[in-house]
């Protein structure tokens, strides 16, 4: 017998104590999807969208589908549950405040590298803590950002997943010390072992969860959000400023109103449902 049903509607009300809507957001699908899921005849989700519900309800898929979990949560069997290295795998080994390599002008100020063209970009997720790759890489200035406090890289991105932002753009990230701060609905620029650089919208669920939830700005049906956790993820950045086509922008206006856009993006998506 298949209890996903059952055990959605038990997991979402009773151990996290979200409405449809909430546990919609943080799997990054809509509520109607939530509301098909929890009725008698509904079709089971996709691969991809299940591992998101293991790792947020912290029990293994099979739990999801095989157990009860309304009459056995309190007494759960162990391999029903994500074991020790599984939890650390999903939590990542470590949130603390990370160090960083930089580079130094002849005053022995901070300069902005920047990652730019394939070799770089392909190269980062390894030499991110070689001293010899990162005093290879082009340097530059922005004088607006010299009051702010922080340290500041530029990513050149490819692709057309966070239109109206065009491949080809660089973004300027403040690098992100402690994980659990990157801010939710912001762009980042994410490295990642597995997936080397990326720039989206982030929810962050690391402190809770150990994952983010990441989503592309581009409303295409091949622009799934999908969840990186904590241990695929080598550095963050923060969007400070964007250079595209040649003109900087600041990131105040720009980020709040791709945030409004992705915001009524997804409320349009959700209607159309």
């Amino acid at each position: 017998m298949n209890f996903f049903k059952s055990n959605l509607k038990f997991l979402r009300e009773k151990v996290l104590h979200l409405n449809q809507g909430e546990l919609a957001e943080k799997l990054g699908i809509t509520q109607k999807n939530i509301a098909s899921y929890e009725q008698e005849n509904a079709s089971m989700p996709k691969t991809n969208l299940l591992s998101k519900m293991s790792a947020l309800f912290g029990v293994t898929i099979n739990a999801l589908l095989e157990a009860d979990l309304s009459r056995e949560w309190d007494d759960l069997p162990q391999h029903y549950r994500h074991n020790p290295q599984q939890m650390r795998r999903i939590m990542g080994d470590d949130l603390r405040v990370r160090s960083l390599l930089v580079s130094t002008d002849d005053m022995g100020r901070e300069v902005i590298e920047m990652v730019m063209g394939v070799t770089a970009s392909a190269g980062y997720p390894n030499g991110y803590a070689n001293a010899d790759f990162i005093q290879q890489l082009p340097k530059f200035r922005l004088p607006f950002l010299s009051n702010e406090t922080g340290t500041f890289r530029g990513f050149e991105i490819k692709g057309d997943s966070m239109i109206p932002i065009p491949s080809g753009t660089i973004v300027v990230g403040r690098y992100v010390e402690n994980w659990t701060t990157a801010k939710t609905n912001h762009t980042h620029i994410i490295i990642s072992r597995e997936h080397g650089i990326l720039f989206k919208r982030v929810y962050n669920e690391l402190a809770t969860r150990g994952y983010l939830l990441l989503l592309s700005d581009n409303p295409a049906p091949e622009y799934e959000p999908y969840i990186i956790n904590a241990s695929d993820i080598i550095e963050i950045w923060e969007t400070r400023s964007l250079i595209i086509n040649g003109s900087i922008t600041g990131d105040t206006l720009t980020e709040k109103l791709l945030g409004e856009i992705a915001a009524l993006r997804l409320e349009i998506k959700q209607l159309k449902h």
